[in-house]
């Protein structure tokens, strides 16, 4: 008979420990940007993200994705706010009677476009890269990566690892699922770098940072080695950072 009453009390006090952990977690937040039946895709923003990091994380243009959401600088965004990262803005329909104005001013668009792309590759190419880090390149670039396109640079704990360009500390934080410790730098509208696996972080969000500056210190990969994950993101698309290094 007590045993009986020993495991009725046991499932009731497992049973109310259940309860308590349900009401205290956190709430679990959709990352994946799964396409609705729309074709759009939205994630949920979580404490610690910018639009910068979720931008990057889904491998889109942070300018593109403040159009989609009609956000402004500098960029503020809240927790559980939805946020799309892609999708087609709705189509419009052009009368005949002003269809040849429409044309014309989508010409119009059209150079304006060019002349801006023109300006931008201008500027992007102003901008002067050295290596953030000293090392063997151990883990090539490759454009089928599953989720991180970079370069990995071998060397030690705790050695320094500085900004590759002069920008601005746009994300500083562990949020991004397989970068660890992350440092996000922007250099213009064109060009971010990413440093990952970082043991220690000398940069805030927000802070200028110089060419060479230390930004962090190494720590260790996935694997459990020291090594820097670098990335370089072009209208935050990566790009194989070697091309823009210079030779050693």
């Amino acid at each position: 008979m007590r045993a009986n009453h020993l495991i009725v009390l046991l499932l009731v006090i497992f049973s109310l420990a259940g309860c308590a952990a349900q009401r205290g977690s956190a709430p679990v937040t959709d990352r994946s940007g799964k396409a609705t039946a729309s074709g759009e895709r939205w994630v949920t923003v979580r404490r610690g993200d910018t639009l910068f990091s979720i931008s990057f994380a889904h491998g889109r243009s942070h300018l593109s994705v403040a159009k989609l959401n009609r956000i402004k600088p500098p960029y503020t965004i809240y927790p559980g706010q939805r946020i799309k990262v892609s999708g087609k803005p709705a189509a419009r329909t052009a009368s005949k009677k002003t269809g040849v104005k429409k044309q014309t001013a989508s010409s119009n668009a059209s150079t304006k476009r060019t002349k801006n792309s023109r300006r931008s590759t201008s500027k992007s190419s102003s901008v002067k890269w050295t290596w953030p880090a000293n090392g063997k390149v151990i883990r090539a670039y490759s454009a089928n990566a599953p989720r991180k396109k970079g370069i990995g640079i071998s060397g030690s704990r705790g050695q320094a690892i500085k900004a590759a360009a002069a920008g601005k500390v746009v994300y500083s934080g562990d949020g991004l699922l397989g970068y660890g410790n992350l440092i996000i730098v922007k250099h213009n509208e064109t060009y971010l770098s990413a440093y990952a696996h970082s043991l220690k972080v000398f940069v805030k969000e927000g802070q200028v940072v110089k060419k060479g500056q230390k930004v962090a210190s190494m720590g260790n990969n996935e694997n459990g080695n020291p090594m820097l994950h670098f990335e370089i993101r072009r209208h935050g698309k990566p790009v194989n950072p070697v091309s823009y290094l210079p030779g050693r």
